[in-house]
């Protein structure tokens, strides 16, 4: 077993986008934080992609906004809805200071925020899965332990613990946090990376039973997605056979227009949902 005997101010388990910003402005008032995942960064992850204003005044206030764009993320000024087939397009306004949205990959995102929470004075833990937490006698958290990649007991001791380690997050189910907001899952979503197409921002499409988005990212490309009732994306994944075949069905039914463009580009990564 590996026990450091330093007891930090805050151990954060979860060092990505929200763990890594916690880690950030904490180190930054001066706390002694350590932050620990089981990842080794740049690492990617499937999550939500655009961020939305409040998210970037966020970035431009902890002076990492110039950072991200730096990193090839396009500055998203339009933002285009279609619905019973017809098209409004907004412009963004600047508000907060800021006049754009973004939509960065998660590998450059959360890199960036590890990075700028080490400057800060805040110590990485990588490949470090915490199996639970470590309580004193009166029951009060203290710490967390788990295991590095050889498989050796981990223990790190802290005057606080904070659980970033999103929607099955192990520090939640470790001391029973309650649910102040639960919402039934009825949705399934298919998404994919395409390249080659002329991206002009964000587009939103509405069609019966389904969510179609585009979200131009990092190197030329956009996530493209469709979401839909469960039992619809069900059926179409049998009668497809393949995730890259019931996305493309699904997009000719709700959005034949974006469907025919992407004709003209070129998947570039695999159908994830």
């Amino acid at each position: 077993m590996r026990s450091h005997p330093h007891r930090h101010d805050v151990v954060i388990v979860g060092a990505r986008a929200a763990g890594a910003a916690t880690a950030l402005l904490l180190s930054r008032l001066g706390h002694d934080v350590r932050m620990v995942d089981q990842a080794f960064f740049p690492s990617d992850t499937i999550s939500t992609h655009q961020l939305a204003r409040p998210g970037v005044v966020q970035l431009n206030r902890w002076g990492l906004l110039g950072d991200v764009l730096a990193s090839g993320a396009p500055a998203l000024r339009e933002v285009r809805f279609t619905a019973a087939g017809e098209t409004i397009c907004r412009t963004v306004k600047e508000s907060s200071g800021v006049d754009l949205l973004l939509a960065p990959r998660r590998q450059v995102l959360d890199s960036l925020l590890v990075d700028a929470a080490v400057d800060a004075g805040a110590t990485l833990s990588s490949g470090l899965t915490v199996t639970g937490v470590r309580r004193n006698a009166a029951g009060r958290v203290v710490g967390v332990h788990g295991q590095d990649r050889s498989g050796a007991r981990v223990e790190l001791d802290a005057r606080y613990v904070v659980g970033a380690d999103g929607l099955t997050s192990r520090v939640a189910r470790a001391v029973d946090a309650p649910f102040t907001e639960q919402r039934p899952g009825g949705g399934a979503g298919l998404y994919a990376y395409y390249a080659g197409v002329p991206w002009q921002g964000i587009e939103l499409i509405v069609a019966d039973r389904a969510l179609v988005g585009v979200f131009p990212t990092h190197d030329g490309e956009a996530c493209v997605w469709v979401t839909s009732p469960t039992a619809d994306a069900q059926a179409v994944r049998r009668r497809s056979g393949y995730r890259a075949a019931a996305l493309t069905t699904q997009l000719e039914r709700a959005a034949p227009e974006l469907a025919e463009r992407l004709r003209a580009g070129r998947l570039v990564s695999p159908v994830t949902g």
